[in-house]
C-alpha cells in the first residue's frame, strides 16, 4: 500500500481510498475507478451530525427542545483538532485513525473514526462519538457521507418515506 504525503492512498483493482493527512479528511473513495464521494464544499468527510431540523413535537412542550438545540449551536459546530494516524498490519490491511473535536456553545463531541482497508479492497469504518461538557438532549448522533451526483436513484428500505418513531409499527 503506497504512502504519498500529504495523502494516504490504498487500493486494489480500481478501488482507491484517499485521505488528506493534513486535514484528516477522506477526499476520494473510488469503486472500479468511479468516484463515490461528493467532496466539494465540505470541510470534513465523513461529517458527524448531532442536529436535525426541529419537528412540530420538538417545538411543542414550551418550545424548549428546539430552543436548547439552537442556543447550544448544535446546527453550527466548529471542528477542531483534526488528526490522522495510519499503519499497515501484517496481513496487509491499512489502518487509518482520525480524530475530530466538534465544539458547541457549552460542550464538545469527540469523533474517532477507525478505517480498516483490507487487502481485498473492502473497507470497514468504525465510529465512536463521545459527548463532553454541558450539551442539551441530543436529537441524533450520526455520520453523513455525501455521495457523487450520478448516484441519484435511491430506494428507501426503512419504515419511511419520512422520519418516523421506533414504535411506528405498534400503533393501532
Amino acid at each position: 500500500i503506497p504512502v504519498n504525503l500529504p495523502f494516504q492512498t490504498a487500493g486494489k483493482l480500481g478501488d482507491t481510498y484517499v485521505w488528506d493527512i493534513t486535514n484528516a479528511k477522506l477526499i476520494s473513495l473510488k469503486d472500479k475507478n468511479v468516484e463515490l464521494l461528493h467532496t466539494q464544499g465540505f470541510d470534513y468527510l465523513p461529517m458527524m451530525q448531532a442536529f436535525r431540523a426541529p419537528t412540530d413535537n420538538d417545538k411543542g412542550f414550551g418550545n424548549w427542545l428546539a430552543k436548547d438545540w439552537l442556543q447550544h449551536k448544535l446546527d453550527s459546530p466548529k471542528v477542531e483538532n483534526a488528526t490522522l494516524k495510519y499503519a499497515t498490519r501484517a496481513d496487509g490491511a491499512l489502518i487509518v485513525e482520525t480524530n475530530h473535536k466538534y465544539r458547541y456553545a457549552q460542550g464538545n463531541i469527540l469523533l474517532d473514526i477507525r478505517y480498516i482497508v483490507h487487502a481485498n479492497g473492502v473497507m470497514d469504518m468504525i465510529c465512536t462519538m463521545q459527548p463532553q461538557g454541558n450539551l442539551p438532549e441530543l436529537p441524533r448522533l450520526g455520520i453523513s457521507i455525501p455521495v457523487a451526483a450520478q448516484f441519484n436513484r435511491m430506494s428507501w428500505l426503512g419504515l419511511g418515506p419520512f422520519d418516523s418513531y421506533p414504535d411506528i409499527v405498534t400503533g393501532k
